[in-house]
């Protein structure tokens, strides 16, 4: 059951180094845990910054940071890889080098800075002015199997409609079963469209009723 003991709200500045802390607890071994503190400071440094950002955080009784779901316009993931790449390049060329699971999406970076887009090569859903993207939602560990997540992607979605998408899409890998089970009972669907070895999944929000009265 959800922990009463937690506030799910927005994001705020001095929030930006508990996101840190918790993005490395509940992501371990990941790409971009590996980058070190610095780097996922930055990366949520970066979307408090931007414009249209959509940044949740799970705060327990204790004041820490307990959970994330931190998202927003589409093009800001982009923006930010391209940021990322400007801010940290000595470092992100030797982790490159030497990490296996940050080796393919600067990869993917690379060839995306390098390959113009062709006018075609993106359906026109992942086009839509009005969606949003979630970047990352995770908890730590110790909150798992509480609800905890499930309060953090219903904030997320309240936000995004509250600053008035009409959907937002994610991106998981195939294999992370759990995973796709979590986002299919939030009511996300499954796209045709897979990006490599990910699945793209998609939630369209209902339009907020009119509080006019005749």
């Amino acid at each position: 059951m959800p922990n009463p003991s937690h506030e799910i709200r927005i994001a705020r500045p001095e929030d930006v180094a508990g996101m840190a802390t918790c993005h490395a607890d509940a992501f371990p071994g990941r790409g971009t845990s590996s980058m070190g503190d610095g780097w996922l400071r930055f990366l949520y440094q970066f979307y408090l910054d931007a414009d249209m950002n959509v940044s949740m955080v799970a705060v327990g009784s204790n004041g820490e940071i307990e959970g994330i779901a931190v998202g927003g316009d589409k093009k800001l993931f982009g923006q930010y890889r391209k940021a990322s790449a400007r801010r940290f390049p000595l470092r992100l060329a030797w982790r490159t080098i030497v990490d296996p699971a940050v080796r393919r999406p600067v990869l993917n970076l690379l060839k995306g800075m390098i390959t113009p887009k062709r006018g075609n090569s993106v359906p026109a859903t992942t086009a839509d002015p009005g969606m949003a993207g979630l970047l990352s939602i995770g908890v730590r560990p110790r909150t798992r199997g509480s609800g905890l997540a499930g309060q953090l992607i219903g904030g997320f979605e309240r936000q995004c409609m509250e600053l008035g998408f009409s959907s937002a899409q994610l991106s998981v890998a195939d294999s992370n079963e759990r995973a796709r089970r979590f986002y299919e009972k939030a009511g996300w669907v499954a796209e045709d469209r897979k990006d490599g070895s990910s699945v793209l999944y998609r939630k369209t929000f209902r339009a907020r009723e009119s509080s006019a009265t005749c």
